[in-house]
């Protein structure tokens, strides 16, 4: 909820975007239905007295919001392929300035080469997180950065999906109310579009 926030404040700020109040309505159907489903069946009060379980997930909100509306901001004036392609040469000194602060070493992915077996699900998870990124940014040369982050963001109706049908797992009533919550949301922001 906080992520949407940012993003639709600089959103407005930056991108010039507004919403009617019916698009309003079913993005905060969206983001009910991603939260219910989100919230853990008990939550623990000694977790929730510790500072940093709200500083992070506040910050990254912020972080994910400010960053999500700059990006559109620069899709909207060149396209999603230059963006992408700008995006993956920002990458590596990203990528290698992370090792140096974890005191890490370029050579040891020639050990994860060698047992790539042993890494398979972390290399797929790796390359699907990357195209999740992908179809983010994809998604913001045809749709307006508060309506899309939302949307986006609503994974977890995905993995309840996913649990029922491949895991066969039961689902909780508030998991299946978030769900439908999810879907009448997304499904009424396509028929408005």
């Amino acid at each position: 909820m906080v992520t949407f926030r940012t993003n639709y404040l600089f959103s407005v700020i930056i991108n010039k975007e507004q919403l009617i109040p019916l698009q309003w309505l079913f993005v905060i159907l969206v983001i009910l239905g991603t939260l219910l489903i989100s919230i853990p069946e008990k939550i623990n009060r000694l977790e929730l007295k510790k500072k940093s379980f709200l500083i992070w997930p506040l910050l990254g909100a912020f972080t994910v919001g400010l960053s999500d509306t700059l990006s559109k901001s620069i899709i909207d004036k060149t396209s999603a392929t230059s963006f992408l392609f700008a995006l993956a040469f920002i990458q590596i000194p990203i990528a290698l300035v992370y090792l140096k602060l974890e005191k890490q070493s370029v050579s040891q992915f020639a050990f994860i080469i060698q047992k790539i077996h042993t890494y398979k699900f972390a290399l797929l998870g790796s390359f699907l997180n990357v195209m999740t990124v992908l179809f983010l940014w994809l998604s913001f040369q045809y749709a307006p950065a508060s309506i899309a982050s939302p949307i986006t963001a609503s994974y977890p109706g995905l993995v309840i999906l996913m649990a029922i049908v491949f895991l066969k797992e039961k689902i909780l009533v508030k998991d299946l109310i978030g769900f439908s919550l999810i879907i009448l949301g997304i499904g009424s922001l396509g028929f408005l579009s």
